[in-house]
């Protein structure tokens, strides 16, 4: 009940500072469906990181633009694996995201931007001996270019999943590509 009181929450906070920004049009790709990958450090926070080294992050995405919207929808699937600090085995983490990203500038290069989305998460501890589905939110930032007809981007983001016992916590920092 506390993680869905804190997911509203930070929806809720997300979606005043967007709407509040003045409009910005972000560099545009051609029209349509894009889809992505991205892979980086994954760095276990507070109770995970009790019990798990720093890992990895992988995900798919697919994005676009709503007409005549300054917001992006972005649709990831994402793994993560930890080293676990005790036993020697593994510990994973697949999530299915939705979030909205939105540019904060606009201009031919650099362009910052804010993102944030809620999921499903499927936690799996011990190489599988135990596991849960839990859902949870994300937050955070980063920034993209064109780099001829892909766009690529850096992010870091915070994510937070309300699993049972303990606080899941992670922040991957990323690189990514979207065609």
């Amino acid at each position: 009940m506390k993680a869905t009181r804190t997911i509203t929450s930070v929806v809720g906070v997300l979606a005043a500072a967007l709407f509040a920004a003045a409009p910005a049009q972000a560099q545009r790709m051609s029209p349509g469906a894009h889809f992505g990958a991205t892979a980086g450090l994954n760095v276990p926070l507070s109770d995970l990181s009790s019990t798990d080294n720093s890992g990895y992050y992988l995900a798919g995405m697919v994005t676009g633009t709503p007409s005549g919207s300054p917001l992006e929808l972005r649709g990831e699937v994402s793994y993560s694996g930890f080293g676990a600090k005790r036993y020697g085995g593994n510990d994973n983490i697949a999530g299915f995201t939705g979030n909205v990203v939105y540019p904060l500038e606009q201009g031919s290069g650099t362009t910052p931007y804010l993102i944030g989305g809620i999921g499903l998460y499927h936690i799996s501890w011990a190489g599988g001996i135990a596991s849960e589905n839990d859902f949870g939110f994300n937050i955070g930032g980063g920034l993209q270019w064109q780099l001829g007809d892909m766009r690529t981007f850096a992010e870091v983001r915070y994510h937070y999943i309300g699993s049972s016992g303990a606080s899941t916590q992670m922040l991957p920092i990323t690189f990514g590509v979207i065609f």
